[in-house]
């Protein structure tokens, strides 16, 4: 039983982070109670500016300038701890960020009770101080120091419901509540009654969060952000509202790399592969300035266009992205390495062997050739029978050249085949027979495959079949209408 509630706590704690703060965006102006020199609040503005376009490094000096310019203000210490909660995010295994995070969280909890001391009923404080807690909660989390995210998510939900109670539009504590109610009410209650961890209400942290992105303040586009990740989860299934609020953060914020690369992996989980190559391409190309953090930023970006060009069977395109990746300058770390190797099998996975004629066959479909494409992949099936790779493709080539009556008899052969198949053939077999049955009118059929794809646990694009089984519908009231 403990391990289990150990195991909920660490995904809670991994999904605060993301929650309260990975993709902390740029001030629409400054803090209204804010009552920093404008140099200070200039510096925070331009670290707030610099984190959302993912330069973390030039964040951490502007905030440390402000800081400097106003030693009375938390606020400089908060998001200085928070942009180490992204960087220790990013790599789990590097430990070198932790220290200084528990620097910069003593800073804003010494430099916050400072204030109440003078003022014991300075909402920013109590804010701050709410706040601070959780992020000490989700790192404490990570690092399976259970008891202690514990006790500092006991901490900092008291705080942070303190300031909401008495000033419901006070946008930074209503943000950092909102992200603790959703993840915490993810928590089954018997995990959260051996730690004492606060309960909280998950529609009630949707509320919060979409009036925080509803209304200008340091933490729109940050509410914009999380509701995305959130409700483009399997948890919720809301890809409608999730890719609006993205659309909409992207319009706020034209040529952040960030959230480009955050479109492209919502397209990408949906199996809309053209689309993500696209969206990663103007994120690679947003993160170009000549600085060790984009080199470190293009990498993950490429292994990303990477895996939506094999999805959209761009074979050789894929590979070469791959190798750029992976002799980018300094090593790889264990993650990466783990995705180059995946993606190069799947990748040899998606060519088969040459005599199936499916590198010649995918060459011909570029080119336009879709005929000769077809008549290399029909060659190769026959030669090959038992080989589900040739029908499969070919199966998609016909749906994709919307000969949908055409084929099911490919792809129901694929599917027939008496061999092992990797999990994304199966899921892609059943995804597009549903695609064509729907284009012919047998609804009950479509949904009979794409319960299919669903169902496959390793299948990276099953949310597309939930997609389609949604046909047009919310999958439940916590999604806007």
């Amino acid at each position: 039983m403990r391990h289990r509630a150990a195991t909920r706590l660490r995904f809670l704690s991994i999904s605060a982070i993301l929650a309260l703060g990975l993709f902390h965006g740029p001030a629409a102006a400054p803090h209204p109670e804010s009552a920093a020199p404008a140099g200070a609040a200039d510096q925070i503005r331009s670290g707030l500016e610099l984190m959302h376009r993912g330069r973390f490094e030039g964040a951490e000096v502007a905030f440390r300038a402000a800081a400097a310019a106003d030693p009375s203000d938390p606020d400089p210490h908060l998001l200085l701890a928070f942009s180490y909660v992204w960087r220790i995010f990013q790599d789990r295994s590097d430990p070198s960020y932790d220290a200084p995070f528990r620097e910069a969280i003593g800073s804003a909890l010494e430099t916050a009770d400072g204030r109440l001391l003078q003022a014991p009923d300075d909402l920013r404080a109590m804010a701050a101080i709410g706040a601070a807690q959780i992020f000490d909660f989700t790192v404490q989390g990570l690092r399976r120091n259970y008891l202690k995210a514990a006790q500092a998510a006991r901490r900092g939900h008291k705080a942070l419901e303190a300031v909401v109670k008495r000033d419901p539009a006070q946008s930074e504590a209503v943000f950092a509540l909102g992200g603790y109610n959703y993840f915490a009410d993810r928590v089954p209650a018997i995990a959260r009654g051996l730690l004492f961890i606060p309960s909280g209400d998950a529609e009630r942290g949707l509320d919060q969060l979409r009036a925080v992105a509803s209304a200008p303040g340091w933490f729109h586009t940050e509410a914009r952000l999380l509701l995305a990740l959130i409700l483009g989860s399997r948890d919720e299934h809301c890809f409608d509202e999730a890719e609006a609020h993205l659309d909409a953060a992207l319009q706020e914020n034209p040529g952040s790399p960030l959230i480009l690369g955050s479109i492209g992996g919502l397209r990408m989980r949906l199996g809309f592969y053209g689309e993500a190559v696209t969206q990663f391409e103007q994120a690679l190309q947003a993160a170009n300035e000549p600085v060790p953090e984009r080199v470190r930023q293009r990498r993950g970006l490429r292994l990303l266009l990477a895996e939506a060009l094999a999805g959209d069977f761009r074979l050789d395109e894929a590979e070469a992205e791959l190798a750029r990746a992976a002799s980018g300058p300094g090593p790889l770390s264990e993650r990466e390495s783990e995705t180059v190797e995946r993606l190069r099998a799947e990748i040899d996975q998606r060519r088969g062997r040459p005599a199936w004629k499916v590198r010649e066959a995918l060459a011909a479909w570029q080119a336009g050739r879709s005929d000769e494409a077809l008549a290399l992949l029909h060659e190769g099936s026959a030669a090959f029978p038992l080989e589900p790779l040739p029908r499969f493709l070919r199966g998609r080539l016909l749906y994709l050249g919307d000969r949908c009556a055409d084929a099911e008899p490919d792809l129901a052969a694929a599917a027939e085949a008496d061999v092992a198949r990797p999990q994304w053939m199966d899921g892609w077999i059943a995804l597009y027979r549903g695609l064509a049955e729907r284009s012919l009118g047998n609804e009950s059929a479509a949904l009979e495959q794409f319960r299919r794809a669903a169902a496959l646990r390793r299948f990276r694009a099953a949310d597309r079949a939930t997609l389609e089984l949604q046909a047009g519908r919310p999958p439940s009231a916590r999604c806007a209408r």
